[in-house]
């Protein structure tokens, strides 16, 4: 009752009190519902930092609850107890409130609650007393009777006052009740009953799979019916959220890939490294995956669902395995064109969705290096819905630093921030304030900016190509001087220089272009550090002015990107819909921008190479 069986349903003990108590009392009325009056500490965390767990005083509270175990008998245990657990979740404060509106609050309120059915029955469950009285303590309970508590004449609590306690590892419950309303035989085959069901309340939970309720997932926004559909083994989920906008568009283009035989979004990493321990590293990258939620996440979607969502589980299996290569007598250009294929081979693999882990780390054995240590290519796989740039640049560092013994955060294995927080913060933000602002943003446009269109292609090919162009040390100085001395950073420069470009080859005074920006708000603790996928792409619209100095237009710039960050959540495709129909983006029909710009700044190469 205090261990295994709570783990079932994911309840508190008194969870599973009440359940057999409303179970028993319902049976024995006759009623489909049972009123009764919780007495409880009364100690609650009105705000962040009030503990009264060392106060002296009268803090216990009284209120009632109405419980409907199931409706009728023989309604099965586990939907019961999942009934009674939402019934009291959904109590304010545990109860706090209600002798404060009773007693203290207004007219209307005192008259409103006293013309209520009064509960006759009270049920106070005072915890565990075990840790209270070890082999140290001064005092400890008499095992020798007490004497009456009350006066034989003093007035009762209630017609019927249920009060337990564990104790030397046993639960015992104290009957108290009024000989003018109940007959002992009657009190005495309660407490029997309460008994039974009990034992058979522990026995369900102990051989049920169990399941999950509303108040375990809010975030989910789900029914108890539809909660149930998903069958979900509630002991092995940990938690259940919607997708972030991003993930939501990921998700789509990976089904509609993965139906034409596709793997879009995965992403790979592959380097040589000399010295490794794979055991040891095996247990790093683990420890990091216990660490952060989202590296434990698979998605869900479907008709079942109304959008689809994410679940994050207790465990996942190991993500990295071992090939061993030494014996295939392969070297250089053959090593390297063998170690290729077998990178393209995982990326081909991608990855079932519904079934984590959702990334892959391959450690493939080379033989020895020129200094006499093990070599190992090392391929890590993933999938995009999961870790954006920055967000894989640190679970590297974390698993290297790991790896090292190094301190992570301050602290080896401190709480790493939730990726499940940035999705509540997300359904907190003000959409009609972000659609003002995007209105007003684009106001200026008059035309979707396709560079495409404006260099058109003689021969068209299937498929994608790259061009590189990089500039040297002394280039990037002379900009990053540039840019400190007007004031502004290298990624501002870079996108005033699209700019310009985009306004000479399409023609148009106003352009758009995409730009993916981080999305980590400033105001969310320890997002710096939450491994997930925030990024976003935006448009950035802007009109080159020619009777402008540069250094004003680019400050200006800064500040108009400054500007989004407070909105920078918002979902390009909501962008395009606020666009208007006198751009043609409604509905997806033709897109705002066909060129984005990424400037990435994630010290991935610098974790590696440390």
């Amino acid at each position: 009752l205090l261990s295994s069986a709570p783990a079932a349903y994911r309840t508190r003990v008194n969870d599973l009190l009440l359940t057999a108590l409303s179970r028993v009392l319902c049976r024995w009325s006759g009623e489909v519902s049972a009123l009764v009056q919780l007495e409880g500490h009364g100690r609650e965390e009105l705000v962040g930092g009030l503990d009264l767990s060392h106060s002296v005083g009268w803090f216990t509270t009284a209120y009632p609850v109405h419980l409907h175990p199931g409706g009728e008998e023989g309604t099965a245990i586990g939907a019961a107890i999942k009934a009674v657990k939402e019934q009291l979740r959904a109590v304010p404060s545990n109860g706090l409130g209600y002798g404060v509106l009773r007693h203290l609050g207004d007219a209307e309120a005192q008259a409103t609650l006293r013309a209520l059915p009064e509960a006759r029955v009270t049920f106070n469950y005072l915890g565990q007393f075990d840790g209270s009285f070890d082999d140290t303590a001064r005092f400890v309970p008499a095992n020798e009777p007490a004497g009456a508590r009350l006066d034989a004449d003093a007035p009762l609590g209630n017609w019927l006052s249920i009060d337990g306690r564990v104790y030397d590892g046993e639960l015992v419950f104290d009957w108290s009740y009024s000989r003018a309303v109940l007959a002992p035989p009657v009190v005495e085959g309660l407490a029997s009953a309460y008994g039974e069901e009990l034992r058979a309340l522990v026995a369900h939970c102990e051989s049920s799979a169990g399941g999950l309720t509303p108040s375990d997932v809010p975030l989910a926004g789900l029914t108890q019916g539809q909660l149930d559909a998903l069958a979900l083994p509630a002991r092995e989920v940990e938690d259940l959220y919607p997708l972030s906008p991003m993930q939501q568009g990921m998700l789509f283009h990976a089904l509609e890939g993965a139906a034409e035989g596709e793997s879009p979004y995965v992403t790979q990493l592959a380097v040589e490294v000399e010295g490794l321990e794979e055991t040891r590293f095996a247990a790093a990258w683990a420890w990091v995956t216990a660490r952060h939620a989202v590296l434990r996440t698979s998605f869900l979607w479907g008709s079942r669902l109304a959008a689809p969502l994410q679940a994050v589980w207790e465990r996942v299996g190991d993500a990295v395995s071992v090939l061993d290569w030494r014996d295939r007598g392969l070297a250089g250009a053959d090593l390297e064109e063998a170690l290729g294929a077998l990178a393209r081979e995982e990326r081909a693999r991608g990855f079932e969705l519904g079934r984590p882990p959702l990334q892959r780390v391959l450690l493939v054995r080379l033989g020895q290096g020129p200094q006499g240590q093990a070599r190992h290519r090392l391929i890590w796989t993933s999938h995009h819905l999961l870790l954006d740039g920055w967000s894989s640049a640190r679970l590297v560092a974390e698993a290297l630093g790991r790896y090292r013994g190094a301190e992570v955060d301050g602290a080896v294995g401190g709480a790493a921030g939730r990726y499940r927080d940035y999705i509540a913060w997300l359904g907190r933000q003000d959409a009609a304030a972000s659609e003002r602002f995007w209105r007003g943003r684009l106001s200026g446009l008059e035309a979707p900016t396709l560079l495409a269109a404006s260099l058109p292609c003689r021969h068209p090919q299937a498929g994608h190509g790259i061009v590189r162009l990089r500039l040297d040390g002394g280039a990037t100085r002379r900009l990053q001087a540039f840019a400190q001395a007007q004031r502004v950073t290298l990624n501002t420069l870079v996108q005033g220089a699209w700019a310009l470009l985009l306004q000479r080859y399409s023609g148009q005074e106003t352009v758009a272009f995409g730009a993916t920006v981080s999305g980590r708000p400033a105001e969310l603790a320890g997002v710096e550090e939450t491994l997930g996928l925030f990024i976003n792409t935006l448009p950035v619209v802007e009109r080159p002015p020619s009777d402008e100095r540069v250094g004003e237009w680019l400050r200006g710039l800064q500040r108009r990107n400054l500007e989004m960050r407070e909105h920078e959540h918002t979902p390009l495709h909501e962008v395009q819909r606020w666009a208007g129909s006198s751009l043609g983006t409604s509905g997806g029909a033709r897109a705002l921008f066909d060129s984005i710009l990424v400037f990435e700044n994630y010290p991935v190469d610098e974790a590696i190479k440390n």
